[in-house]
């Protein structure tokens, strides 16, 4: 067909949107023995030589890092002189927040009482999950609290179409993504607060979203900040969040992590910096920007006027953490004495490896690295964990308590061990593969 007189004659151009998907999708993950989603994606440039000489080539996409640019090029073929126009990504008016929390989804009771005083005017929000399990997980928490509030208006029948809440992703009804969109892009509509895959992402233009909460970040910054771009798009203020467990983490590239684990960086720094683009964070330091620089803010002389928000979270310690310790080089040494002697203990007690040494008892050179790295911050179980690659309840007591024995400036019981539930064995979810 693309070879007919007539198509040839009359063919302007050759356009690709959402072109960042052609090397994410188009390729696959050697590293992690993964074929590629739609290899066809990565062979569109193929499409280039059955076109007159000379057609022109335009991709375009919302969000790409300069890695992603470059393989974009390369699956489509284009020349390394293309002329590239870049608008930055950075969205000054929505504010990012981030906390760590636990099983019991308490973290969304906030939105739930929302939900029962506003009903219908509820503010738009997006909950993005990292698997299917979890959103029905969280949809039956969000169905058993609301109750009569589920529908509206009061009265209504019972039914999927009064539901202020709903779901969509891959195995979601056709009929109930249409009444969940249907009611999304109506201003008006029922449905208030979506828990929503990937598939409720490229190509949604809701003007009046008002926040993005993500129950576990994607892997890939791109990924991320295109799903928080899901929120504002009327320009006024909006808002993403991110409630993350420890597996959460699982597979995320570094700045994901960071992300999610920093308690000293700019939130808007961390994510642009993946796209070349701090020097254009006109709202970093301020109450307006993230939930790091807003506990620094003094915009009212020696503090800040506008209040920290909490989104159910009680203790804010869990959010940010600005304590920090001094420390030495003679205690730097005497904690790696500690920590070797303490990784050789666990090497004897091993005797029979079924891989290596480190991989049998979990102690690798990398955790002792990263407590190193981090022991200016260790104060808590919690600090452990979210710093260091611990993967075992003993490991992570241990290493507190040798911090302890070094630094002497903390105290620490076994009963402070309580909330290391993310070290249990992992549920094995279906991923969405962000």
């Amino acid at each position: 067909m693309l070879q007919e007189p007539l198509f040839q004659e009359n063919i302007f151009g050759l356009v690709t949107d959402e072109a960042h998907v052609v090397p994410k999708w188009g390729k696959g993950n050697a590293k992690e023995r993964k074929a590629a989603f739609r290899q066809c994606f990565f062979r569109l440039g193929e499409v280039r030589s059955l076109l007159p000489l000379g057609t022109p080539v335009l991709a375009l996409t919302a969000t790409a890092t300069p890695k992603v640019k470059k393989e974009t090029m390369e699956g489509l073929s284009l020349k390394p002189d293309t002329h590239l126009i870049s608008v930055t990504p950075n969205r000054p008016n929505i504010y990012l927040y981030k906390a760590k929390v636990n099983d019991s989804l308490e973290c969304f009771d906030w939105s739930i009482d929302n939900i029962k005083l506003k009903k219908n005017t509820t503010p738009k929000t997006i909950v993005y999950c990292k698997s299917q399990k979890e959103c029905g997980k969280i949809f039956r928490h969000f169905k058993s609290n609301l109750k009569e509030d589920l529908y509206f208006p009061e009265g209504a029948e019972k039914v999927s179409k009064n539901m202020v809440i709903g779901m969509f992703h891959a195995n979601t009804l056709t009929k109930n993504k249409n009444r969940v969109s249907d009611s999304l892009f109506d201003p008006d509509g029922t449905c208030r607060v979506v828990f929503a895959s990937t598939a409720l992402g490229m190509g949604v233009n809701i003007k009046d979203i008002f926040q993005v909460i993500h129950y576990g970040p994607p892997r890939q910054a791109d990924d991320f900040l295109q799903e928080i771009g899901r929120a504002g798009r009327n320009g006024q203020a909006a808002r993403s969040i991110l409630f993350y467990k420890g597996n959460h983490l699982k597979k995320c590239d570094l700045n994901i992590k960071e992300y999610a684990q920093t308690s000293d960086k700019c939130l808007r720094e961390i994510i642009l910096k993946e796209f070349d683009e701090t020097s254009t964070l006109l709202k970093s330091g301020t109450h307006d920007c993230c939930i790091i620089c807003h506990t620094i803010c003094l915009c009212s002389g020696s503090s800040c006027g506008v209040p920290l928000p909490t989104f159910g979270i009680t203790n804010q310690a869990d959010i940010v953490r600005n304590k920090k310790r001094t420390v030495k080089k003679q205690e730097k040494n005497e904690l790696l004495e500690l920590l070797i002697d303490y990784k050789k203990q666990l090497t004897d007690n091993c005797p029979v490896y079924l891989l290596s040494s480190e991989s049998s008892t979990g102690f690798s050179d990398s955790l002792v690295k990263s407590v190193l790295k981090h022991c200016k911050f260790l104060f808590s179980i919690e600090d452990v964990v979210n710093l260091c690659s611990v993967y075992k309840r003993s490991h992570a007591v241990c290493i507190l308590h040798m911090v302890r024995d070094v630094f002497e400036d903390f105290e620490f019981s076994e009963c402070d061990s309580s909330d290391l539930d993310d070290l249990q064995e992992l549920d094995l979810d279906f991923d969405f593969e962000y």
